[in-house]
């Protein structure tokens, strides 16, 4: 079992079991997204068990979990949330969110409670992702702001070779000619440079 402590308010230590690994969380507006490799969490204060899979919001100002809008079919790695709070970048190894087709990388918009692909022709990647991170506000643009992602991927569907680093910026590209190993991290600056 896994424990998470001190990192949810309100939370005790040892309150909140899980039942395998938590692998990344981000907070906003008083709610902590969990993404990880669980498929149940258990409330050792109220015996409470939430069937949920892979990820799950915990609501500090109630003490209770939300099980997320839809079913996903395998483990999330990463998770990153807009500086605008709108929207919810996932990685990980999952290929499926309800019936949504997203190879491994899709966005959550908070406001509508629903999952999409990056771009309506852009299925995802060949292999997993590990890290996604927000970069930096797109003017004048359809979309808001740069995601870059690494992982141990090599192609994204319609957008060709990309070995295992890329961004997002309305359409996904190449960073370059990519990297040679897998990316396991990537950390955008003020100005979007990326550093692995």
């Amino acid at each position: 079992t896994y424990q998470v402590s001190n990192t949810i308010s309100n939370s005790s230590q040892g309150r909140f079991i899980f039942n395998e690994s938590v692998n990344d969380m981000v907070t906003y507006n008083g709610r902590c997204h969990i993404v990880g490799a669980f498929t149940s969490i258990t409330d050792t204060v109220t015996s409470t068990v939430y069937a949920h899979s892979y990820w799950t919001v915990f609501d500090s100002r109630t003490n209770t979990f939300i099980a997320p809008p839809s079913a996903i079919n395998a483990l999330i790695r990463t998770i990153d949330i807009s500086p605008n709070g709108k929207y919810i970048v996932f990685g990980g190894d999952f290929t499926t969110i309800g019936a949504l087709t997203c190879n491994r990388i899709a966005i959550y918009t908070i406001s509508t409670n629903t999952f999409s692909q990056l771009h309506p022709t852009y299925t995802g990647v060949d292999n997993s992702v590990y890290s996604v991170k927000f970069g930096k506000l797109i003017q004048g643009t359809t979309w808001d702001y740069t995601i870059y992602f690494g992982g141990a991927f090599i192609n994204g569907n319609s957008a060709g070779v990309l070995n295992r680093i890329a961004k997002f910026t309305g359409i996904t590209t190449a960073i370059g000619a990519g990297v040679n190993g897998q990316v396991n991290a990537v950390c955008p600056d003020e100005v979007s440079n990326y550093m692995l």
